[in-house]
């Protein structure tokens, strides 16, 4: 960012190419935080966002597990025409499971209007993590009784 701002007179700022690489860059560094003020400052400044740049960024919300900036950002997807795009589709699928919204991830994978292998193994490992939880709750449960039984067998023999 820094060095965008010390560009020479007749500098117009960065454009898409260069906004695409910073927020791809944050975001595979995991500053996760500064890739969603990059997308801020971008907006700001009128640039126009690209599919790309709006899955990565959707990505970076589930990572973060924080709903309400991948809802605004799928907002904008919305007004720009991007949503039907199998990326940003796909990447919104995704950020609602990871956030815990499997039925909302489920249903936007059924209103897609086009579908290819990403976006079905997307939902197929979200459905499948739930049902990983479940088993692992139940495991759990299972166990906490057993450790209660074995205290209070523990504490019968102490007597």
């Amino acid at each position: 960012m820094r060095i965008m701002k010390n560009q020479p007179d007749g500098f117009t700022g960065p454009d898409l190419v260069t906004w695409s690489a910073l927020i791809s860059g944050f975001s595979q560094s995991g500053e996760y935080r500064k890739a969603l003020v990059s997308f801020k400052k971008m907006n700001v400044e009128g640039r126009k966002q690209h599919s790309i740049v709006i899955a990565t960024l959707l990505a970076v919300t589930a990572l973060l597990v924080v709903l309400s900036p991948g809802i605004e950002i799928h907002g904008y997807a919305i007004c720009h025409n991007l949503d039907t795009e199998i990326m940003v589709s796909s990447s919104w699928v995704d950020m609602h499971s990871k956030c815990g919204f499997l039925d909302l991830g489920i249903k936007v994978f059924e209103q897609m209007q086009k579908r290819n292998i990403v976006s079905y193994n997307l939902i197929i490992e979200s459905i499948v993590m739930v049902a990983l939880i479940k088993k692992v709750e139940g495991f759990l449960r299972e166990w906490m009784l057993i450790l209660a039984s074995a205290q209070k067998l523990s504490i019968m023999f102490s007597l």
